[in-house]
């Protein structure tokens, strides 16, 4: 069928060809056909019908939706698309990262001035009431 690889867990890519069209599973179909079926499908729909025929002939009367199920929901999209997904997620790490580091900077480039300047004034402060205790005790 198709040429298959699988780049990440994340995705699944399936490319098909030209030349795996017309086959036994779809006699009518193009390659051209296959790959535009391909877009603005989300679901796959799996059936057996043979299994509701072969209970039919034995009499028993089954339950079709037995043997339908269908997959969860899932996109498919062209190569150009991964690509351009891929390059925005980078784009949004780089900012993150850039963002990061501009708050560290500002942090670190206020905060350092203001801790000097609350510890000079805290120094001046305990230095000047430790002298005031002196001279109160010397007066005595």
């Amino acid at each position: 069928m198709g040429h298959t690889t699988t780049p990440a867990p994340s995705y699944y890519l399936w490319t098909p060809r030209a030349s795996d069209f017309p086959n036994k599973l779809a006699p009518n179909m193009s390659g051209a056909a296959a790959r535009g079926n391909t877009f603005f499908i989300t679901t796959l729909h799996i059936s057996q019908p043979e299994k509701v025929a072969q209970l039919n002939a034995s009499g028993a009367m089954p339950d079709e939706n037995m043997y339908f199920d269908y997959s969860d929901s899932f996109s498919m999209t062209t190569g150009f698309s991964v690509k351009a997904i891929e390059a925005r997620a980078e784009h949004v790490r780089n900012v993150y990262q850039q963002d990061i580091h501009l708050g560290v900077g500002i942090g670190v480039g206020l905060g350092v001035p203001i801790l000097v300047a609350v510890t000079a004034v805290l120094t001046s402060w305990l230095t000047k009431r430790s002298h005031r205790k002196r001279s109160v005790a010397q007066k005595i």
